[in-house]
């Protein structure tokens, strides 16, 4: 007996039961409200044989968990976070690499490594706790560590980011000590991981995002322009009006 013509019968069976459920759920009706606690049962059967075999996104994404457990990413979801976060390395060290090379004073040499690092930090240490998430998952307490390690690295990215704006712009009187501000917060949410990693996520989310907006008030105190602009636009003023070139090449010398 050819084994392929049972399984084009329960094919075929099977799509008749979903056309079937279709039917009467689509139905209208008196007592539509009653009719439809009546079917909920069939509603929650035709979930699960509407899409055929092996199409289901179960294979991409498993269900949520409560919020005091860690959610665990299928083996799709660990693919693609080691591709997207190994993907950014080497543009990651190019680009501090340049940020370097481009530097004109210790100041922004300061900041070019500052940055760099955090930014290759963070996709470096994230590629390598997916990695071993992945493939190495029977290392608990390696992969704990490193999952610890990959949520404190994010808050010092995000004092990394705003160094190159913290060091190398005017800034008024109050947020000058944003400079150093910003590394006790960080080195606060790194503690905050250390002691309650995984118990807390709302928490832990709301100090992501106090980390990431707080420091960005200093926009409200900061000078547009540099001394060097403000000299730059003094010694180019046209009818007491700045010239425009000096507006787009600030910085570059008369």
């Amino acid at each position: 007996m050819d084994p392929n013509l049972g399984r084009k019968k329960a094919e075929r069976r099977l799509r008749g039961l979903r056309e079937s459920l279709r039917a009467q759920l689509c139905a209208p009706g008196p007592g539509s409200s009653a009719a439809s606690r009546r079917l909920l049962p069939w509603r929650r059967a035709l979930r699960r044989v509407a899409a055929p075999p092996g199409t289901s996104i179960s294979r991409f994404m498993n269900h949520r968990v409560p919020a005091h457990k860690r959610y665990q990413p299928t083996e799709y979801e660990h693919a693609a976070n080691c591709a997207t976060h190994a993907l950014w390395i080497i543009p990651s060290i190019l680009g501090s690499s340049n940020l370097y090379f481009l530097s004109d004073d210790d100041w922004e040499t300061i900041s070019a490594w500052i940055y760099g690092l955090g930014l290759c930090g963070l996709f470096v240490v994230s590629t390598v706790f997916h990695t071993i998430s992945w493939k190495k998952s029977h290392l608990r307490m390696v992969e704990h560590c490193l999952h610890m390690f990959d949520r404190m690295v994010i808050y010092f990215f995000i004092a990394a980011s705003y160094a190159p704006w913290l060091n190398l712009r005017e800034l008024g009187p109050w947020a000058s000590h944003m400079r150093w501000l910003v590394w006790i917060m960080a080195s606060v949410g790194t503690i905050y991981v250390f002691f309650f990693h995984e118990r807390y996520k709302l928490v832990e989310l709301l100090c992501y995002v106090i980390m990431g907006f707080f420091p960005a008030l200093v926009l409200l105190s900061m000078s547009l322009f540099t001394v060097e602009d403000l000299e730059c636009l003094e010694k180019h003023k046209v009818n007491e009006k700045p010239c425009i070139s000096c507006l787009l090449l600030q910085n570059k010398g008369p």
